[in-house]
Order: C-alpha cells, then sequence, then structure tokens
C-alpha cells in the first residue's frame, strides 16, 4: 500500500550547465537550451581552458566578461537569456586577448585551446 509518503514528486531543475561548445569565431552568436521552464536570474558564460596556454592549466574557467578584444581593448560580448535559451553574442574582428596568468602581460588567446560553457541560475 502506498499512502503517498515516498511518491516522487516532479523535480523542477534549478540551475543548468551547458555542455563544452567549440571556439570556432571570435564574432559568433550562441545559444543553448536551458530547460529550467523560466527566465534565469544568473547567466554566466565562461572559457574552459583545455590545452595549457599563457599559464592557464586544463579546467581552469575564465569569465567570458574577463577577455576583451585585440584592436580595441574593448567589450566584445553581450550575455543574457529569455525563458528558453541563454545567449553570447561576441564580435571580435581580430581575435581576443587576455592577461598572462605568470606575468600579468597582455596575451593572445588561441581558440582552439578553449571551450565556451554556460551557468544559468533561477535563484
Amino acid at each position: 500500500m502506498n499512502n503517498g509518503l515516498f511518491a516522487n514528486p516532479k523535480i523542477t531543475p534549478t540551475s543548468f550547465t551547458s555542455a563544452e561548445i567549440a571556439v570556432v569565431s571570435s564574432s559568433a552568436t550562441i545559444t543553448v537550451n536551458h530547460g529550467l521552464g523560466a527566465q534565469p536570474r544568473r547567466v554566466r558564460w565562461v572559457l574552459v581552458c583545455k590545452t595549457a596556454e599563457q599559464g592557464y592549466s586544463v579546467g581552469d574557467e575564465l569569465d567570458v566578461t574577463s577577455v576583451r578584444e585585440i584592436s580595441s581593448a574593448g567589450i566584445h560580448a553581450s550575455i543574457g537569456a529569455n525563458v528558453r535559451q541563454a545567449f553570447l553574442v561576441l564580435n571580435s574582428s581580430s581575435g581576443w586577448q587576455l592577461f598572462n596568468f605568470g606575468t600579468s602581460a597582455n596575451a593572445s588567446l588561441t581558440n582552439a585551446n578553449w571551450r565556451f560553457k554556460c551557468y544559468c541560475d533561477l535563484n
């Protein structure tokens, strides 16, 4: 007999982490379906180091907003979400720069050494 004490209620996710997405271009619009059923309160896009570069180790994550365009050193990304998707809009005609982890010097990022990943949270 089941009196309802052990019933499995429907569990609604409150967070989402995307699979890794290859960095194929310095200018792109990337979208992922988050499946949360509501617009996330927080959206964060990161670059995940896949091949050690500029003092960063495999597995290190850098917030996308910490990387800048080489030619202008200006803002290069718009980040957002709606009820269905999280999105990242990038615009860089000359590639990206970051700071070398050991020396703090300006350093170019090699697209093939990094992957994008998105985190969304309803709380």
